[in-house]
Order: structure tokens, then C-alpha cells, then sequence
């Protein structure tokens, strides 16, 4: 009896894990039009942003990291983690605006999901 039991929670356990694995995406990526670009599957009619703060943020390279650290979490929440890599957006853009300590930045791309 002891052994079926385990044998069941050993089974639980790694369905649980590959639950969790593929529950990775979301789902959401369909409602796009994709395409392949450079080997990865990208969103061809979606672009999505991040932001830094307003105010506070040092110098415009922490400032480019907070906005793209943004889109990135907007991106796998939406998504999932597959699609929420900077490294494999398409069609990036920044923007930024301020000086001395106080940067404000928006990062801009087309998520994709790597090979």
C-alpha cells in the first residue's frame, strides 16, 4: 500500500512539473499576427513598452535598464516567459529624455519567442 501511494505522489509530482513547464505561455500570443524573423517567431502587428520611473533613477543607463526591466515583466505576464526575453525582441526602440540624476526612458519592441 505504502509503495502504490508513493509510486502516485512520485507520478503527482512530475505532472505537476511538466504542468508547469508548459504552462510557461499563456496562450495570448495567438490573438497576433506571427512571423518568423531571424530564426524566432515574432509578433508582426504588436509592440509593446516599458517605462522607467519618473524621477529618481541615476544615470540613462539604469534608466534603460528599469524600462526594458518593465517590458520584460509586462511582456512574460502577458505572454509568458518564452516570449518575454529582450534578447529576442524585434524592432527595438528607446527613448529618453532628462539629464544629471533623472532619467525617464521607454524601451519599445515586438516580443518574440526564441528557437
Amino acid at each position: 500500500m505504502k509503495r502504490t501511494i508513493l509510486a502516485a505522489a512520485c507520478l503527482i509530482g512530475t505532472i505537476g512539473a511538466m504542468h508547469g513547464a508548459i504552462a510557461q505561455e499563456t496562450g495570448f500570443h495567438s490573438m497576433h499576427a506571427l512571423k518568423k524573423v531571424g530564426g524566432k517567431l515574432c509578433m508582426v502587428d504588436h509592440t509593446h513598452a516599458g517605462k522607467s520611473p519618473q524621477s529618481g533613477t541615476g544615470s540613462k543607463a539604469v534608466a534603460v535598464k528599469l524600462a526594458i526591466n518593465n517590458w520584460v515583466s509586462f511582456t512574460e505576464f502577458e505572454y509568458g516567459k518564452s516570449w518575454g526575453k529582450w534578447s529576442n525582441a524585434w524592432a527595438k526602440a528607446e527613448k529618453c529624455s532628462g539629464g544629471g540624476g533623472n532619467w525617464v526612458c521607454e524601451v519599445t519592441a515586438r516580443p518574440c519567442k526564441g528557437r
